[in-house]
């Protein structure tokens, strides 16, 4: 019994953090982005290295969060993860300064596919 409360408060928690990174996500890409060249376009490839590594966090979020043991539920977390990028993309076509870019939601991609990889060749550390 103590196990099975452990489990669902440890799910509670993931889901919890994935909320939470999903609205700062949110937050984040409604800011309108300075005039002024950034940093991160001033090196190559930093704002895809910014998008994968941001998603890589929410696709591993995803993962703790609804742990799937089968491939209907690998697959349901994955695409609950590549339609949120998706949408933020789209969500960026409404906020001044902001674009929608599939090179940016490829770089999601990216970085959710890898979390998926991490997720798989790490289970003993993922899955507690």
């Amino acid at each position: 019994m103590a196990q099975t409360k452990k489990f669902s408060l440890a799910r509670w928690v993931w889901g919890a953090l994935w909320v939470a990174y999903a609205v700062l996500i949110f937050y984040l890409s409604s800011q309108a982005l300075p005039d002024e060249e950034s940093l991160l376009k001033k090196i190559p490839f930093g704002d895809k290295g910014t998008h994968a590594g941001e998603y890589f966090i929410f696709g591993l979020l995803t993962l703790l969060t609804f742990r799937p043991r089968t491939g209907s539920r690998w697959v349901f977390g994955l695409l609950i993860a590549l339609g949120y990028a998706a949408s933020d993309e789209i969500h960026q076509a409404f906020v001044p300064t902001r674009d929608p870019s599939f090179f940016d939601w490829t770089a999601d991609a990216v970085g959710i596919l890898s979390s998926a990889l991490v997720y798989i060749l790490y289970p003993k550390n993922l899955n507690r």
